[in-house]
């Protein structure tokens, strides 16, 4: 049986964006067809352009999937005015297989990774800013952006041409994620745009009531960035941020400065991390955005085709790790 990566409709949906707008930064997001009504939440909160890979053919029929595709983007007002939809089709042919479970779909891996660079390869702007499937960013993202946003170039040039750090290929701002259950304890019909603390000092209170988490507290992988400094800032300086092996955090970043994700992952492990370390291998300055944020919904249903076997994750992680390192590596040595 022949492997083949999945087959690409892009701009299967395009937006309506109103003739005044001027974007910026495009949230670039994946996800499968459950996840819909946060991608709905998503646009009506960051409320500027979005890019959205959507797998369809996971649970049905992709022909059934894209029409429900279709029928979520023509009911909502906010997704028609921000959303442009890429769709990626389950050819039902992956390359290496996951765990096998109840639900039938372990033989084949989610292709997180292809989605991620095909949501970024179409985005519309010059800057894009990385999120999930169950992330919603502060309300009025894009305009809290625009807010800062010669700050930002200034910082981008600033490190860019700072003489003795040697060649820095890029700057990215890290955006302070923090993380909530899928219902309120208070009002369980709230949507999630709705739940998103609407303001930084709303936010430090929802942390102290324990209504959402720092997202340090909950993945090892978000440690580096002081909370109680971020939380605690009431200007416009952009704190550093120290990059390590095992960092993840979520950015914006220039789109033509970032290397492409590996498509060589598939589920969970190792996928996100490995664009990453290249990041920080080749020099880019991790920064703090002094005020957009973001929470990330717990996951309902996140599906076993998302965990492969250990066998399979151990073998797969350290391979495209290592590979990735040498690549890396070699690069660096060719234009340093």
């Amino acid at each position: 049986k022949r492997l083949s990566l999945p087959q690409r409709r892009p701009f299967f949906k395009r937006r309506r964006r109103n003739p005044g707008d001027i974007d910026l930064v495009t949230l670039c997001t994946q996800l499968t067809v459950d996840r819909l009504p946060r991608l709905a939440s998503t646009a009506a909160s960051f409320a500027g352009p979005v890019s959205a890979a959507i797998f369809v053919g996971r649970y049905r029929p992709f022909e059934i999937e894209i029409e429900e595709v279709a029928a979520a983007w023509g009911e909502n007002e906010a997704m028609q005015r921000y959303v442009d939809i890429h769709v990626v089709i389950d050819s039902k042919t992956p390359w290496f297989k996951s765990a096998i479970g109840k639900e039938g779909r372990g033989d084949d891996p989610y292709p997180v990774n292809i989605l991620r660079q095909e949501s970024i390869r179409r985005a519309q702007t010059e800057w894009i800013f990385l999120a999930e499937g169950d992330m919603v960013s502060a309300p009025n993202g894009h305009e809290l952006i625009r807010s800062t946003w010669g700050r930002m170039l200034t910082e981008e040039k600033h490190h860019l041409l700072t003489p003795g750090k040697g060649k820095t290929p890029g700057v990215a701002f890290v955006v302070p994620s923090y993380y909530a259950p899928t219902k309120d304890r208070d009002d369980p019909q709230l949507t999630l745009s709705e739940r998103v603390p609407k303001s930084k000092d709303e936010l430090v209170s929802a942390v102290k009531d324990d209504k959402v988490k720092r997202m340090s507290d909950v993945y090892d992988s978000h440690k580096e960035l002081n909370y109680q400094a971020w939380e605690d800032l009431r200007n416009d300086t952009f704190m550093s941020y120290n990059w390590t092996m095992s960092i993840e955090p979520y950015y914006i970043g220039r789109k033509d400065t970032l290397p492409p994700f590996d498509p060589l992952f598939m589920g969970m492990g190792g996928d996100k991390r490995s664009q990453l370390r290249h990041m920080g291998r080749t020099g880019f300055v991790f920064l703090v955005h002094p005020h957009f944020y973001a929470v990330n919904f717990e996951s309902d249903g996140i599906g076993e085709a998302w965990i492969p076997t250990l066998s399979a994750r151990y073998w797969r992680s350290r391979f495209v790790g290592t590979m990735h390192v040498h690549f890396v590596n070699e690069l660096r040595s060719r234009h340093s």
